[in-house]
């Protein structure tokens, strides 16, 4: 399947059809910019967030000077805030240009709910910590 097929059965959001065209290229096709870019949005938009991850960061380290290289690290940072990994989606914002999309919104999005999930680690170390004591005095 020609790059310009592939290409339109992405923009046709038929995700499932565009990703096993994708396998099927040899793998120098398969690091097209536009190609390596749909695969990673085909696997969003399909929840398979740890495979965009692998993909979006492959992007990033295949193509680091070309355009895209922050839509995908934007990407992979949303799919690790799909699986509630805070702490990583926030690493790689930062490596995102700063007036890119809504990048500083998800920052502080991260920031917060880093905080949040610290203060739950706490009671619940808090708990474990009160529990083991009323078990030894028993």
């Amino acid at each position: 399947m020609t790059k310009k097929a592939l290409l339109k059965i992405a923009a046709a959001d038929r995700h499932a059809d565009f990703i096993n065209g994708y396998e099927a290229l040899n793998k120098s096709d398969r690091l097209d910019r536009d190609l390596m870019m749909a695969h990673g949005d085909a696997l969003y938009e399909l929840e398979r967030d740890v495979e965009c991850i692998s993909v979006y960061l492959d992007f990033a380290l295949v193509h680091p000077n070309e355009r895209g290289k922050d839509f995908a690290l934007y990407g992979a940072a949303m799919a690790f805030k799909n699986i509630g990994l805070y702490a990583e989606s926030l690493f790689l914002l930062t490596l995102v240009k700063p007036d890119h999309g809504e990048r500083n919104e998800e920052i502080s999005h991260s920031e917060r709910k880093i905080e949040v999930q610290r203060q739950a680690v706490d009671s619940l170390s808090n708990f474990k910590s009160k529990l083991l004591a009323l078990q030894t005095t028993i």
